[in-house]
């Protein structure tokens, strides 16, 4: 398998889900580069969204836009006031794109009636409103916050990190058969923390197959919340690469 020709970043993916309206409400994004400043993963988002403004209208800037709403503060936590205008997003439709993006851009500074309140709006999600949670310190939030997320982590330098563990370069290659399959992975947690980034790394560029690994995401995502991994879930895996990675390989 010519792996560089089927790389596909998170950033690929996430735009890629932007365009076709498929994105998730709530994302909680973090580094894997401890050395990253903060303002890095916000950076990282700017470059993210300012490509799906130029998509969705060419010249059409990320600054002050309309469907557009950073949220921070200098103060040691968030206070209500500091939210507001994300409380009111809930009522309204987008203006000139097809989503409303709002982006609370320090986690940590998040107090427990904060994050409930944020909670309220979770549990029932307005249709065109997208939340995305930065976590630069990768801080522990509440549980039910976490839990109601698909969480991302953004590799060093914003590139696709190296593969480390034996197992999963071995899928490069070749698949082993289902049952050898599951039992590494029940016992390597390196290789089930190693597998996510290979899936997306490895995503071809095709609408179904995207589709399909967010929602394979989604339900590996709520498992390790609860500390879970069923076999379906690795199964669900398994086919993944069946289907759309391995099939081309040599």
């Amino acid at each position: 398998m010519e792996r560089n020709k089927k790389m596909k970043s998170i950033e690929d993916i996430l735009l890629s889900k932007m365009k076709n309206g498929q994105l998730g409400h709530f994302y909680i994004i973090s580094t894997q580069d401890s050395s990253n400043s903060p303002n890095s993963l916000q950076d990282w988002l700017n470059s993210l969204l300012q490509s799906y403004l130029d998509v969705q209208n060419a010249g059409c800037k990320l600054e002050n836009h309309p469907d557009i709403a950073f949220f921070t503060t200098e103060k040691e936590n968030y206070q209500v006031h500091d939210l507001s205008e994300l409380f009111q997003m809930t009522n309204h439709r987008p203006l000139k794109l097809h989503y409303q993006f709002a982006i609370i851009t320090e986690a940590h500074k998040l107090n427990e009636n904060l994050s409930n309140k944020l909670l309220k709006i979770l549990e029932e999600p307005s249709e065109n409103l997208i939340i995305f949670l930065l976590n630069p310190n990768d801080s522990v939030l509440l549980p039910t916050v976490e839990s109601r997320a698909i969480k991302l982590k953004i590799p060093k330098k914003f590139e696709t990190l190296p593969l480390e563990n034996e197992f999963i370069k071995s899928l490069e290659s070749s698949l082993p058969n289902l049952h050898d399959f599951i039992d590494k992975l029940k016992n390597d947690s390196n290789a089930k923390n190693e597998l996510i980034h290979y899936l997306i790394n490895n995503t071809p560029d095709d609408f179904h197959a995207q589709n399909q690994l967010i929602k394979l995401l989604k339900n590996w995502q709520k498992n390790i919340e609860f500390h879970n991994y069923p076999n379906s879930n690795f199964y669900q895996a398994y086919r993944y690469l069946e289907k759309y990675i391995n099939n081309s390989a040599p």
